[in-house]
């Protein structure tokens, strides 16, 4: 099971692994991947996604909920969407973390969302659509205790590592091909 990533950054810092993915602001990342708002195939609606389609209308109780992956629970992506959420004039319980992917996906077979990357909403069945309020991208780099251990790792493996990451981009829509983009000079 993946590791969140705080729990990567305090096993890299005491010394426990040697490399980490560190989370960053995409124009620091190594490695980025879009990300957007996936929710029930059968309630879908076509164009960009704006998080005021989830303000509560008059005589509708009904409250859509927007899932955070914990691996999205870090400053780069969650600051951002918080920002855009206040902006959009949403009540701050409309967003969550979940506790787990799966969790975070089974929400969003309901009647919630789910912010993810077209490949993960494609694996679990979801219908992916772009944010139109902000660009969000989830921002990888790789830490290492040795620079020279973290070289021969990107050498060795850096265009794998995309793919592991979930950066291929299935046929989903027109914004997908955006999620297989490798940022930095390490693509191929």
């Amino acid at each position: 099971m993946p590791a969140r990533p705080t729990d990567r950054a305090e096993a890299l810092a005491s010394g426990r692994i040697s490399l980490a993915l560190e989370p960053v602001e995409p124009d620091r990342a190594r490695w980025s991947i879009l990300l957007g708002i996936a929710g029930a195939a059968s309630s879908a609606t076509e164009g960009d996604f704006f998080l005021a389609e989830l303000r509560p209308r008059r005589g509708n109780d009904t409250v859509r909920r927007i899932w955070l992956q914990p691996e999205d629970d870090v400053p780069p992506v969650r600051d951002r969407i918080e920002r855009a959420r206040n902006g959009a004039g949403l009540i701050p319980s409309q967003m969550r973390v979940a506790d787990s992917v799966i969790t975070a996906m089974s929400e969003a077979l309901g009647d919630d969302l789910v912010l993810c990357s077209p490949r993960e909403a494609h694996e679990f069945g979801l219908h992916w659509r772009a944010l139109g309020d902000l660009h969000l991208r989830r921002g990888y780099a790789l830490a290492a205790r040795d620079a020279h251990l973290g070289e021969q790792f990107v050498a060795a493996v850096g265009p794998f590592l995309a793919e592991l990451l979930g950066m291929g981009a299935p046929e989903v829509d027109r914004h997908a091909v955006d999620d297989g983009t490798l940022v930095g000079d390490h693509a191929g």
